[in-house]
């Protein structure tokens, strides 16, 4: 299996979702920590990032030539493209193994998405992964950068909106998981943001608490029990900040100076999805 290097910044939900990837997937690989947040709160990226990203983002994956240590075979940059792309290499790894090896056991490697023998099932997860992105990640930045209270509002609106959709999806899974019984890039997607959904309410308070499953019509019951379930996996668990250090890091996004491609393209009026 090829080995790869994550250059990675590990307050970023980006990031983290490549990480969570490499990790289901069980892709051999190297975290380097190559976005490092500097004492005056603009960062330092390292030169092995810019040289294979030189826009300097995170996630950055390496393919690493495991004969020779070389890291000559290209880069992957964009986090879904990133979880895409471990799909591919672990499918094409035990297609591999599939024809050279008789009577195989279930592989080692897990595949993010469903089988490339079902498209259509491949396409609906493509699909949903990109309504996450839009309508569940990016209004999280909405809400702490912006100075409008009706912005930081219908974000939050939104937001509710959607999860209250994607909780009554989950109702309607045979397993427990977004589609089904093994997590996909759907499930990946969008765990880094629910994890830190209780930083809207700690900067803006309670108005923009995303309710729980105790309240009243909240209809997020399926929600709250697949993030319960998805933090305690041993690939995301290992992935999990404490969140007193995330609130470090946000604070520049509730104040709405935040030196990040993110945090300017919403001062500006554009989606984080724009840029990522």
């Amino acid at each position: 299996m090829l080995h790869h290097r994550l250059l990675c910044g590990w307050f970023c939900p980006y990031a983290q979702r490549a990480w969570i990837a490499l990790n289901q997937a069980g892709i051999p690989y190297t975290y380097v920590e190559a976005l490092i947040i500097k004492q005056d709160e603009s960062y330092h990226k390292t030169p092995e990032l810019l040289k294979h990203n030189p826009k300097g983002l995170v996630p950055t994956l390496v393919p690493v030539n495991h004969s020779t240590s070389e890291e000559g075979l290209g880069s992957v940059i964009e986090s879904l493209v990133c979880i895409e792309y471990i799909d591919d290499v672990v499918r094409n790894h035990n297609h591999t193994q599939n024809q050279t090896v008789t009577n195989t056991s279930i592989s080692e490697y897990k595949q993010l998405l469903p089988d490339i023998s079902n498209p259509l099932a491949r396409a609906k997860c493509r699909i949903k992964t990109d309504w996450v992105n839009r309508e569940l990640c990016s209004p999280f930045y909405t809400v702490l950068v912006r100075k409008e209270h009706n912005l930081r509002r219908s974000a939050y609106d939104k937001i509710v909106r959607n999860l209250k959709i994607f909780s009554r999806d989950l109702g309607e899974t045979p397993g427990p998981y977004y589609f089904g019984n093994e997590v996909s890039m759907t499930d990946i997607a969008l765990i880094p943001w629910a994890y830190r959904y209780p930083l809207l309410e700690h900067f803006r308070g309670s108005e923009f608490r995303i309710p729980d499953r105790d309240d009243p019509d909240s209809e997020l019951s399926n929600f709250w029990t697949w993030r319960e379930r998805m933090l305690l996996l041993p690939s995301v668990k290992s992935t999990l900040q404490d969140m007193d250090k995330l609130v470090t890091v946000y604070e520049r996004y509730s104040r709405g100076d935040a030196k990040s491609k993110v945090g300017d393209a919403v001062r500006q009026g554009l989606q984080a999805h724009d840029i990522e």
